[in-house]
């Protein structure tokens, strides 16, 4: 098997020596640059060709020199850097090979602890929801970490199943009727918060039906009255009509109109709905108006005679 001393890199490197005129070259250059320039040469094209094709020539010269001297330098460089190249990909498959074995021991220790975990949850004998739901509000594959310990893992757990129980428990503070759909929503959700909302929505929907019904009775109990008013407004209209064909057809047979009588007492039985404090208004009211009545045995009734 290889160690990692095999592997280490040793260099040994010479520098070598490279000697050569090009600094007098670059001097000559530079000091001959403002012989070359367009205003020397009027009236002298042909020389200007001349030298044109002369420093042309000598570019072409140097720059392959130069060409030539690096392709030299840097073959060892260039050879060495396929080599390395080369090892380094033969280096990479072998460890990829190996990271699937890693993994595979990886995935079989965390498959282990979990177990482990999972054996744990079953002998607490805790069934409102299974272990995996537990997802909705912590990290569980943190658990199958190495740097996780197994005590750790376990009290996290006690402490959750406690939490459960106590947060149900708060639950069973709002009203009967809510409860059952209350727990509902908590261990669908395992959010006490979202339990709460849900709480406070059927609260106000409570109030907006009980104002709905109020506002709906009271609208009812205006039609009745109205309709109430009409008929006697109607049976008003229809006494007094009576009254006046009657001294009409006395009048014109020449018959004496007898004086109005004196309306005799009829009794009536009806059955109200009112408050007791509207009752005794009521009551109140016939007494003030000589009205006589006699109380039933059932409540909110009675017999008036007028």
């Amino acid at each position: 098997m290889l160690e990692s001393k095999d592997l280490e890199l040793q260099i040994r490197l010479t520098i070598g020596t490279l000697e050569s005129n090009a600094e007098a070259i670059r001097q000559v250059v530079l000091t001959h640059l403002k012989d070359y320039t367009p205003e020397n040469y009027i009236g002298r094209a042909d020389e200007a060709k001349a030298d044109k094709a002369l420093l042309n020539k000598a570019d072409k010269a140097l720059n392959s020199k130069r060409l030539e001297l690096e392709r030299e330098y840097m073959e060892p460089f260039n050879k060495f850097k396929i080599t390395i190249t080369e090892t380094c990909k033969a280096i990479k498959a072998a460890s990829a090979g190996l990271d699937e074995i890693v993994k595979a021991e990886e995935e079989r220790e965390c498959g282990e602890k979990w177990e482990k975990i999972e054996d744990y949850w079953n002998k607490t004998g805790f069934s409102l929801f299974d272990i995996t739901d537990l997802a909705k509000i912590t990290d569980i594959k943190k658990w199958t970490n190495k740097t996780a310990k197994l005590k750790d893992v376990l009290a996290e757990i006690d402490a959750i199943q406690k939490k459960t129980f106590d947060e149900l428990k708060i639950l069973e503070q709002f009203p009967q009727e809510d409860v059952s759909l209350l727990k509902t929503v908590y261990l669908d959700t395992l959010s006490i918060t979202e339990a709460m909302q849900k709480a406070n929505q059927l609260k106000a929907n409570r109030e907006r039906l009980a104002r709905e019904q109020r506002e709906r009775e009271e609208v009812e109990r205006f039609k009745k009255i109205q309709e109430q008013k009409k008929d006697e407004w109607k049976e008003e209209k229809k006494a007094e009509s009576e009254n006046e064909s009657s001294d009409l057809a006395s009048a014109a047979l020449g018959l004496e109109i007898k004086p109005e009588k004196t309306e005799t007492l009829e009794e009536y039985a009806l059955v109200f709905s009112l408050t007791r404090s509207q009752f005794l208004d009521l009551r109140g009211y016939m007494s003030d108006h000589g009205i006589t009545y006699s109380e039933l045995q059932d409540k909110g009734s009675g017999v008036y005679t007028k």
